[in-house]
């Protein structure tokens, strides 16, 4: 599914494919929520970000922000949920250690 496009010289964010937001009033939660998609979706979608096809500056600086992050996490996306697991599963190890030590 398509999450970032480029749409009458306006970027564009969608968080369920259906309601489509201008780039410019993406908040932190609206952020996240595209992250956990493009972490835990196999077709995580984007425009191809070409500048001379938005009017708008702060559009194309955001947009191509965003974009390049985004392009970079699902390309290494494998790597990356491999490294949080290991992260993770190494951590409740840890834990798991210290409360058996404390019984």
């Amino acid at each position: 599914m398509r999450y970032l496009k480029i749409d009458n010289g306006t970027g564009k964010y969608s968080i369920d494919g259906a309601t489509w937001v201008s780039i410019d009033k993406i908040n932190r939660d609206d952020l996240y929520k595209l992250l956990e998609l493009a972490i835990s979706s196999d077709d995580f979608e984007m425009d191809v970000y070409d500048k001379d096809m938005m009017a708008n500056p702060s559009h194309q600086i955001i947009y191509s922000n965003i974009y390049k992050k985004f392009e970079d996490l699902t390309a290494n996306r494998r790597r990356f949920v491999d490294e949080s697991e290991l992260l993770y599963k190494s951590a409740i190890e840890k834990y798991s250690l210290i409360n058996h030590t404390e019984e």
